[in-house]
């Protein structure tokens, strides 16, 4: 088919001149035919399909990502902004912002050994109350066991003596089970370094045979002189 330039008239052959007098024709190949035909049938256009279309739930849920990831970048940028304010503040004002810095840590009060401590121990014997009648063996665990107390025990932030009486239990493969200060020295410094002690104290090595979960008690001592001591008390409920 071909198709006038002026007036669009179509006709099936090449023809002299068209109706309106022109004498140039461009030809329609049939596959550009085709498109434009397919262009104007409707039925060829995808149906809307309304299951697809979002609820208004999931548009809030949408816009409401978008917000958060706004304000995540808007987070972003105050951050870089302030470390790059930082970077340019003198030398003395830098100083002054790691000692604000110190003293909000300072503020900072470490719970008490109480609030996160067992002190429900299972109705058991009293070790120290038979601690001459035990085997070699076990004596000397319990030994090396004070002597390690006594070492890792760290009283530097420490500023007053006391004593403080600890009871706690080993398993079988040496680790603490259940432990509490039954009796608190009255001085705060020295009960928390107690607590941090045996907190990060996980255990020993494997006890004897003949140790059968008996409670342990152990008492940390502090004098005047900072001098400091891990003993076995007699002790009896």
């Amino acid at each position: 088919m071909y198709r006038c330039t002026e007036c669009n008239a179509e006709y099936d052959e090449y023809p002299d001149f068209c109706d309106c007098g022109n004498d140039q024709f461009e030809e329609i190949i049939e596959e550009d035919l085709n498109k434009e035909n397919n262009y104007n049938d409707e039925e060829d256009y995808p149906a809307y399909d309304e299951d697809e279309a979002l609820t208004p739930k999931e548009l809030a849920e949408i816009e409401e990502e978008k917000l958060e990831k706004k304000k995540s970048l808007i987070a972003a940028g105050i951050s870089l902004l302030l470390c790059f304010l930082i970077i340019l503040l003198p030398p003395h004002m830098k100083h002054k912002v790691q000692e604000d810095n110190t003293s909000v840590a300072k503020k900072i009060k470490i719970p008490t050994v109480n609030s996160y401590w067992d002190d429900t121990l299972p109705n058991v014997p009293l070790l120290n109350e038979r601690f001459a009648g035990i085997s070699p063996k076990l004596r000397d665990y319990l030994v090396s066991i004070g002597r390690q107390l006594n070492t890792k025990w760290s009283t530097s932030l420490v500023e007053q003596p006391g004593e403080c009486l600890v009871q706690f239990i080993l398993n079988k493969a040496g680790r603490l089970d259940v432990k509490t200060i039954i009796s608190s020295s009255g001085n705060q410094n020295l009960d928390d370094s107690v607590s941090i002690l045996l907190t990060n104290t996980y255990g020993f090595h494997n006890p004897p045979e003949d140790y059968n979960g008996e409670k342990i008690y152990i008492l940390f001592s502090l004098d005047k002189n900072g001098v400091s001591k891990v003993s076995y008390p007699s002790y009896s409920e």
